[in-house]
């Protein structure tokens, strides 16, 4: 059998930290001009700036608006808060984006 020694430092077009990885180390790829598909590797971004997608009960709806302090705690970060405003909202089952309010 043969293996495969070759290592190649993959550089990412913007600033940012790895977010996901779909790929294990030592794992071979082939790209498409190999005859392979080309496969997403790593999806790439940053942290600073993150969407949180909340479901709400219907009698809490009035409780929030556009533009309302949210703040977000993640069982992962321990006791960190996180704080962020909200910036729209969107009905279950509507085609609209988020942000049109």
């Amino acid at each position: 059998m043969d293996t495969v020694s070759q290592t190649y430092t993959l550089r990412a077009p913007i600033d940012g930290e790895v977010l996901t990885r779909n790929v294990s180390p030592g794992v071979e790829v082939q790209g498409q001009y190999g005859g392979g598909q080309a496969i997403e590797l790593f999806t790439v971004g940053r942290f600073d700036r993150v969407w949180i997608v909340a479901d709400l009960y219907e009698m809490d709806l009035a409780r929030v608006s556009v533009g309302a302090p949210a703040t977000v705690r993640a069982i992962s970060y321990g006791n960190r808060v996180f704080r962020g405003k909200s910036i729209g909202e969107q009905h279950a089952g509507s085609d609209d984006s988020y942000g049109k309010g």
